[in-house]
């Protein structure tokens, strides 16, 4: 486009490129993920529930982000620091997994 200017036909053929190229990437290398793409005028109902969805993924992550912190922490051979805190309570913090004691 010469004029520089964004149609919704645009926008269309772009997040069917990226789906296509994020379909390719989970099929050969494992990745996961989705894409979300909205209008500045789309519905607020779509919208609501395109937010969700994507509420959604990001709880899913969160949970995989933690199994993964335990069974790391888990199978750690802990170093513990000790880490001067705000208040009295005494803490230790472990140098290679982020445990705290």
């Amino acid at each position: 486009m010469a004029s520089g200017v964004t149609t919704i036909s645009d926008v269309k053929m772009f997040e069917k490129s990226a789906r296509r190229h994020l379909k390719t990437l989970s099929a050969t290398h494992g990745v996961k993920g989705t894409l979300l793409i909205w209008k500045p005028g789309e519905k607020t109902d779509r919208l609501r529930k395109k937010y969700w969805c994507a509420m959604a993924i990001a709880n899913h992550l969160q949970q995989v982000i933690n199994e993964r912190e335990r069974v790391k922490q888990e199978s750690c051979d802990h170093d513990w620091e000790y880490e001067h805190s705000r208040d009295e309570r005494t803490r230790y913090t472990c140098k290679k997994c982020g445990l705290f004691r």
